[in-house]
């Protein structure tokens, strides 16, 4: 399937209607993640107003990966369910003067296309990213790693916890 459409047809056409399977191999900055279970895509690309050269990306995405936990460094299966909604305006509209306010507190993303191709690809990467959140946790009571040994505190309890809080600089903290 290819990912780049020109926006020639949509403009000609009004709409533009497609879906696909999407592996995260495919984006550069999500090819280390473990794929579980390939994307599925759906979207459509409309003219967002009459006459206009400014067009409406608007979409589903369904996938499911592996992920490392930021705070114990154990892999975790990671969900994704997502709809987005992205204006698109040729490169030559880029002038702060020229694009329009945009009309739907929704609508938070404005990308830019150039000569006349849109590539998906990279606005799927943008969306997928700005869907995961900045610091991965298996779960909410993640308890990490111990800074001493190392051991998985989810896991294992080793002594180093409680005999490092008297040597710590914070522990006249805890009185």
């Amino acid at each position: 399937m290819s990912w780049k459409i020109d926006a020639r047809d949509i403009l000609r056409d009004r709409q533009f209607e497609g879906e696909g399977t999407l592996k995260l191999s495919q984006l550069q900055r999500l090819e280390s993640v473990e794929t579980i279970q390939d994307c599925q895509v759906a979207y459509r690309v409309v003219l967002a107003k009459k006459n206009q050269v400014s067009l409406l990306l608007q979409g589903h995405l369904d996938c499911e990966f592996q992920i490392c936990c930021d705070r114990c460094l154990d892999s975790f299966q990671k969900k994704l369910n997502l709809d987005f909604e992205v204006l698109l305006q040729p490169e030559a509209e880029r002038s702060v003067n020229q694009i329009e306010t945009v009309w739907s507190s929704e609508i938070l993303d404005i990308q830019f296309y150039s000569n006349h191709q849109i590539e998906l690809l990279e606005l799927l990467e943008d969306q997928i990213l700005l869907e995961l959140e900045m610091k991965n946790v298996c779960s909410e009571t993640c308890q990490g790693v111990c800074v001493q040994c190392g051991q998985n505190l989810n896991s294992y309890h080793c002594q180093c916890s409680s005999s490092s809080g008297q040597d710590s600089p914070f522990a006249k903290l805890k009185k």
